[in-house]
This record gives structure tokens, C-alpha cells and sequence, in this order.
């Protein structure tokens, strides 16, 4: 029987701690009293939009009165606080002396694409259709959280080496 390393475990308790702070940091977004989507009194708006099956894009509740002009703003919103969250944290763990953009191209009818770039290369890639943009546990949510996370931060690391082996910014 082979004996089992300290480390052993230790990359993915790593990648869910960076997820469950970044589910942290979108929870707070998502129920700031100045938030984009206004729920009921006391309701857990993070809750609603990100752990609770739907079949819409948006939860009909939370969703802007005039459907038809701002469901793209809407979809747009849901994504942004998720990616807005990794994007805090990475600034947090990494400096903020490289920009970091995120992009949202919302649709209602297919995929919702999200792009994390510096000015220098593509941190990371996700498509989801927005119906589908939710997760079963807040478990599950900081896992993936977690693994976009590492999978950015791991980007950014090799480009700030790079640009420190060349002498660019």
C-alpha cells in the first residue's frame, strides 16, 4: 500500500479556499443594499440568482420591468458579479499594476460569453447558457469558483513572468 504524501490534497484545498472566498466576495455584491437585482426584504439575493434551479435567464422576480429592452442588461449583470468577484480577489492576491478587464456579451436565446483579459492576454474563457448559469451547492459554486480562479491567477503569473523576463510591464 503506498503511503499517502502530506501534500497530497493540498492543490485542491488551495483552489476551494480562493473559490469560497470568491463566493464570499459575490455574495456580498450580490445582497449590497445598492446592488443591481432588488430582491424582497431579508431575501438572499446571492441565493436566488446562484443556487436555485430556473429555467430563465433571469428569475422572473428579480428581473427588470420592461423584459424585452433589458434582459441583456440583466444577463449581463448576473455574469459580471460572478466574474467581478474573481476579479477582486485576483487583484487582491496578485496587485492591481496590471489592468485586468472582463467582458460581457449577454444573449437570451444561446450562450452568454465571458472574457478575462489584461492588455497582454486572455486570463479566461467561459460560456454558459444563462438558464443554466446557477449551481446545486454553494459547494459545488466555490469548486468551480475555485478552479476559474486558479486558472486565471495561473495565466496572470506566467504573463508577469514573462513580461519580468523581457523588462516590460
Amino acid at each position: 500500500m503506498a503511503e499517502r504524501s502530506d501534500n497530497a490534497g493540498k492543490p485542491e484545498q488551495e483552489t476551494l479556499r480562493f473559490g469560497r472566498k470568491v463566493l464570499e466576495v459575490i455574495r456580498a455584491k450580490a445582497n449590497d443594499a445598492s446592488a443591481y437585482f432588488d430582491g424582497d426584504e431579508g431575501e438572499d439575493v446571492f441565493r436566488t440568482l446562484y443556487l436555485v434551479a430556473r429555467a430563465t435567464a433571469i428569475p422572473d422576480r428579480l428581473a427588470s420591468d420592461d423584459l424585452v429592452l433589458d434582459i441583456h442588461m440583466d444577463i449581463r449583470a448576473l455574469y459580471l458579479q460572478v466574474f467581478e468577484g474573481i476579479w477582486d480577489v485576483l487583484r487582491e492576491e496578485h496587485g492591481r499594476e496590471t489592468p485586468i478587464w472582463v467582458a460581457v456579451d449577454p444573449s437570451a436565446e444561446d450562450s452568454t460569453l465571458t472574457v478575462m483579459c489584461t492588455d497582454r492576454s486572455v486570463l479566461l474563457l467561459h460560456w454558459s447558457e444563462p438558464w443554466t448559469f446557477w449551481w446545486s451547492t454553494e459547494e459545488a459554486m466555490a469548486a468551480e469558483l475555485g478552479r476559474l480562479y486558479h486558472d486565471a491567477a495561473g495565466r496572470l503569473g506566467e504573463e508577469k513572468a514573462t513580461n519580468n523576463k523581457h523588462g516590460t510591464r
